[in-house]
């Protein structure tokens, strides 16, 4: 296997630790106390991006250690703001679709993470933790 298959499998086990807490949150947030699906998914997201940007520094991209962490979160923040926001629509339009199923919450969420994967990948790799 060559690094960077190795690099992108990395990402998406972090990815899945990711989706593992976004829907957890906005899960137990929705069915337990009633919270709005579309506003907690907001804090969800930002809650999961935020573990998965210091998962990835640490065990996907973890080369260049004289890193600043402010403006590195803040790059990782906004590259993964676009592939948030085509994260949000599917997940909108799941729901809209699947509001006849009891998992459609859990759906919404899974396919909105496939649809943010491969952006999310390019600019952590070329633009957040290049060296």
């Amino acid at each position: 296997m060559n690094a960077g298959t190795g690099q992108f499998l990395r990402f998406c086990i972090v990815g899945c630790i990711g989706f593992i807490i976004d829907a957890s949150i906005v899960y137990g947030c929705v069915t337990y106390f009633g919270m709005d699906p579309y506003l907690t998914r907001i804090v969800s997201y930002l809650t999961a991006a935020t573990a998965t940007w210091n998962l990835n520094r640490r065990f996907t991209f973890p080369q260049n250690p004289n890193r600043r962490l402010r403006r590195e979160w803040s790059y990782y923040i906004t590259a993964n703001t676009i592939g948030g926001i085509a994260n949000y629509i599917t997940y909108v339009v799941c729901l809209w679709y699947f509001q006849d199923l009891g998992n459609g919450i859990i759906i919404g969420v899974a396919a909105g993470s496939a649809v943010g994967l491969a952006f999310n990948f390019s600019a952590s790799k070329w633009w957040v933790f290049r060296h």
